[in-house]
C-alpha cells in the first residue's frame, strides 16, 4: 500500500503537463516519398485506354519525421 500510496503521489503532478502536450496539433517537419529501381515498359493500346509506359519491378519507400 504504501508503495501505490508513493507512486500516486509522483505520478499527478505530472498528469496537467500530459494533458496539455495532448492539445497540441501534431506537425511534420519534413514529408517525401521516392522510388528504387525498376523499368520501363511500353504497353500497346488496348480496348480501356490510350498506348504509353509504365514503371514495373520498382520498390517505394515514405518517409515522415517529426
Amino acid at each position: 500500500m504504501k508503495l501505490f500510496k508513493w507512486m500516486l503521489i509522483l505520478t499527478v503532478p505530472l498528469l496537467p503537463s500530459t494533458a496539455q502536450q495532448a492539445q497540441k496539433p501534431l506537425t511534420l517537419a519534413s514529408q517525401g516519398s521516392f522510388f528504387v529501381g525498376g523499368e520501363y515498359k511500353t504497353m500497346p493500346a488496348n480496348g480501356r485506354g490510350a498506348p504509353g509506359e509504365i514503371t514495373v519491378n520498382q520498390m517505394m519507400s515514405s518517409t515522415r519525421s517529426r
